[in-house]
């Protein structure tokens, strides 16, 4: 949003999205304040990890922008009820959680507690908005014209998965088979059963969506998956004038590719003039998609991952993207990558980053139930120093950031 305090000033574009980015979100507009500039966010909609799985498998739209709902100077009650109001999570118990929603619905929750009456009186319309297609799409004759996006990752091996969870967090087995493999009426045959099982379901109903997504994820975990059966090869499915872009950390390829991959996006950020940092958050530990045990992503290969996404946004020859691995050509898309340095982190390869022409710089963290996070201070300082200069960072406390 722009004001007359930002008018003509280069903001910051931020990519990313899911819980991981929802933690920094708090940085990135404190961010925004002290440069007194536009912050803009991509979050993909294609986004059905975790809880939004459930708002997209029922009302076919995305679900995770409440984390957007600002703080507010301190002490202001009000948003911090309403945030807690829309953060709060029902009952596990499908009984308890249906009484639990119609009593925030009525307004007789406990969690209305501190909203102000005249957000009440917004907010309430809008659940009962929600509760009103929670019902009408329980019927199976419900027509609706709604397409949701779906994301599919292939691996290495040739193995489709669909979905986000399914590549994430998967709670059960959700590859698809090999179709270079399989018959054309095998995977018709799979697929229609999937589809004959999971109408059975009584809301998975929704129009445009895949059987694989139709079922129900709000149960799962991010920890202690098993490995994919190779890496993910590639994702299928406001830069104009920034001043800085960063890609935040995340699921590579489930929050952050899903908006690279768009037509217009990597040449946008290519072209942008020259100063304009690029700056990658590399994430502080390795998960399911980028954590095969046999063969673990490296910052170096992070980088390359945005690279090539971005690079087959301007629809370039696949060859094309793996020989354009030089400084001038990565540079255009990544310039600085800020990262932690500890055990689980991804390896940083400083000299092959010089290579690359992606500046590293490393910050301090602490641990938080046993794994290492970025501290909220040493990152927002990182981020200042490396968008004030576009080079090298000078003249910078180096008590939380290091070269």
């Amino acid at each position: 949003m722009e004001t007359a305090a930002t008018k003509g000033k280069k903001g910051v574009v931020i990519f990313g999205g899911g819980t991981a980015t929802n933690s920094l979100v708090d940085i990135f507009n404190d961010l925004r304040e002290s440069r007194a500039c536009t912050l803009s966010y991509v979050i993909p909609i294609s986004d059905n990890g975790g809880s939004s799985s459930e708002l997209i498998r029922v009302f076919g739209g995305p679900g995770r922008l409440v984390r957007l709902i600002p703080a507010g100077p301190e002490g202001n009650a009000d948003l911090a009820a309403t945030r807690a109001l829309f953060n709060h999570r029902l009952s596990s118990d499908a009984q308890a959680a249906r009484a639990e929603w119609l009593d925030v619905v009525d307004g007789r929750h406990e969690i209305w507690t501190g909203v102000s009456s005249e957000k009440k009186e917004l907010i309430r319309p809008f659940f009962n908005h929600v509760n009103m297609e929670i019902v009408r799409r329980a019927r199976p004759s419900t027509i609706n014209t709604s397409f949701t996006h779906h994301i599919s990752a292939g691996l290495a091996d040739k193995t489709v998965i669909t979905g986000q969870n399914a590549i994430s967090h998967p709670s059960a087995p959700t590859s698809l088979p090999d179709i270079a493999a399989a018959s054309t009426q095998d995977v018709a045959n799979q697929q229609a059963e999937d589809t004959d099982e999971h109408d059975l379901i009584e809301d998975a109903n929704l129009p445009g969506s895949l059987p694989t997504l139709r079922k129900q994820y709000i149960e799962f975990s991010k920890s202690g998956e098993e490995d994919l059966s190779s890496r993910i090869e590639r994702v299928l499915d406001a830069v104009a004038g920034a001043g800085a872009v960063i890609y935040s950390i995340g699921s590579l390829y489930t929050s952050l590719v899903p908006s690279l991959i768009l037509r217009g996006v990597g040449a946008a950020i290519a072209s942008a003039p020259k100063g304009v940092v690029k700056v990658l958050i590399l994430n502080s530990s390795l998960d399911r998609e980028t954590g095969p045990s046999t063969d673990p992503f490296s910052a170096v290969d992070f980088v390359r991952a945005i690279v090539r996404a971005l690079r087959e946004s301007q629809a370039a020859d696949v060859r094309q993207v793996e020989a354009s691995t030089g400084a001038d050509e990565v540079r255009k898309y990544v310039t600085h990558l800020i990262h932690l340095d500890g055990d689980g982190t991804p390896k940083v390869d400083r000299d092959e980053l010089a290579r690359l022409g992606v500046e590293p710089v490393r910050v301090y963290g602490r641990r938080v139930d046993g794994m290492l996070r970025y501290d909220e201070g040493g990152l927002m300082r990182a981020i200042e120093a490396v968008i004030g200069t576009g080079r090298e960072i000078m003249g910078r406390s180096r008590r939380n950031t290091k070269q």
